[in-house]
C-alpha cells in the first residue's frame, strides 16, 4: 500500500471520526434540554402544589411556640 492511499485512509478516518463526534454531540445535546425541561417541569410543579403545604405547615410550628420545640430540633444541633 503506498502512502498516497494511506494519507487518503487516514483522511477518510479523520472524517467520519468527526462526523461520528457531531452526531454524539447532537444527541447529547438533545437529550441535556430533555433533562432541563424536565427539572424545570418539575420545580414548577413543586412551587406550585408542594411550597404552599411547606410554608403553611412551617408557619403552623413557628405558631406553635419559639425555641427548639416548635421544630423538633435536639439539643446539641448548632443553628
Amino acid at each position: 500500500m503506498d502512502l498516497t492511499t494511506r494519507v487518503s485512509q487516514f483522511e477518510n478516518y479523520a472524517h467520519s471520526t468527526e462526523k461520528d463526534s457531531e452526531h454524539q454531540h447532537f444527541i447529547l445535546d438533545g437529550k441535556t434540554k430533555n433533562l432541563h425541561r424536565l427539572l424545570d417541569e418539575d420545580l414548577a410543579r413543586l412551587k406550585k402544589k408542594d411550597l404552599p403545604v411547606l410554608l403553611e405547615q412551617l408557619e403552623a410550628k413557628f405558631a406553635a411556640g419559639p425555641g427548639r420545640r416548635c421544630l423538633d430540633i435536639p439539643p446539641g444541633f448548632p443553628l
